[in-house]
């Protein structure tokens, strides 16, 4: 089977704005700007846009969205002992601004699963 090379392409732009975004913010910069993100990936303003149409907000998230991630941000900016619930919210508000980012994820996804009813 023949594969897309836009697709592939495209695929690879992807996966490397995350990769991008995710070393600077272990790197320190918590919130990187579209900026250092377009040098550190040789692209354009709007291919960010074009892969993440929520924008900086949306693409922080899909950076942190693994949990080692989370888990080594918080290592370096928390005391230790903190409870994980709490130290996704402070990673998430320092990275997204918004500490109830993954709270409101998890409740959607449950809201989703209940409304899809039992699996078969």
């Amino acid at each position: 089977m023949k594969v897309d090379g836009r697709l592939a392409r495209s695929a690879d732009t992807h996966k490397r704005l995350i990769e991008s975004c995710r070393a600077l913010i272990l790197s320190g910069v918590y919130q990187p700007t579209g900026l250092d993100i377009i040098r550190a990936v040789d692209c354009s303003h709007r291919t960010i846009f074009h892969h993440f149409p929520g924008g900086l907000k949306e693409l922080h998230a899909a950076a942190i969205d693994d949990e080692a991630v989370r888990t080594e941000i918080a290592v370096r900016i928390l005391p230790t002992g903190l409870a994980p619930s709490h130290r996704d919210r402070v990673v998430a508000a320092v990275v997204l601004g918004d500490p109830y980012f993954f709270a409101r994820r998890r409740k959607a996804d449950l809201e989703t699963e209940a409304s899809l009813g039992p699996s078969p």
